[in-house]
């Protein structure tokens, strides 16, 4: 039975950019852990793109499901048949709110915001709870949260964007709660940096190609110790 890596939102953008990085990493990986390992790219309606690399490379696979949906992560946790999974990329996520500004918030924009960056995450990671918990034979598990730094309350000196900073918030506070109640995996949140994709927006000063390589090195250098913490793409540690 194969070892899963499982990356979602991986249509585009991030998404797609870290299925690409971890692609390269199995060719290149020094041991025949990381050589064996079988990347599941998830999203709602993949992509020509990644159509195009799941063709090319047998260690990818994709599977089109919504995830925010009621069953999205039942769905999921069916699609692995109980095979280990050793990273988990939660990257799926929106930004409904660029221009909303306090009175005139959008509540239908928060709750919707709310469920795909904050529950949608921990659904996905207590769906796959029994996949990860079984690759701690092995290696210890990586959950990646893919934040911003628009969350940080210690950062956040302009306001606005509430339904992108409050969920954000949310997914840093899951993911420190995570970190807690499994300590046998290594739970971090990311901020991916101002990257130019289709939410970034092309004034954006950092490629995507920059900010996925530099998050997947600190990834694959994480230890127990960095659980439950809150990086840049460059590896350094934001406040929360």
């Amino acid at each position: 039975m194969h070892t899963y890596v499982v990356i979602t939102g991986a249509s585009r953008g991030l998404g797609l950019e870290w299925v690409r990085q971890w692609v390269a990493y199995t060719r290149l990986a020094s041991d025949s852990f990381c050589r064996e390992l079988k990347i599941l790219a998830v999203s709602r309606q993949g992509s020509l793109e990644l159509s195009r690399l799941s063709e090319e490379n047998e260690c990818l696979e994709t599977l089109d499901i919504d995830l925010s949906g009621e069953l999205g992560p039942k769905h999921l946790s069916s699609a692995l048949a109980g095979a280990p999974v050793f990273a988990l990329v939660n990257n799926a996520g929106v930004y409904l709110d660029q221009d909303g500004e306090f009175p005139n918030c959008s509540y239908p924009a928060i709750r919707e915001s709310f469920n795909t960056n904050a529950v949608m995450p921990l659904r996905v990671c207590a769906e796959l709870e029994p996949n990860l918990s079984l690759c701690t034979k092995s290696r210890t598990p990586l959950v990646i949260q893919i934040s911003s730094l628009m969350g940080s309350i210690t950062d956040n000196t302009s306001g606005s964007s509430y339904a992108y900073r409050m969920s954000k918030a949310a997914l840093n506070m899951m993911n420190r709660s995570l970190s807690k109640d499994r300590p046998d995996w290594i739970c971090t949140v990311f901020h991916p940096g101002w990257v130019r994709t289709e939410m970034g927006g092309e004034s954006a000063p950092i490629e995507v190609t920059e900010s996925v390589s530099g998050m997947m090195k600190k990834a694959l250098a994480l230890t127990d110790h960095d659980s439950g913490r809150f990086f840049d793409y460059e590896g350094d540690e934001l406040p929360w």
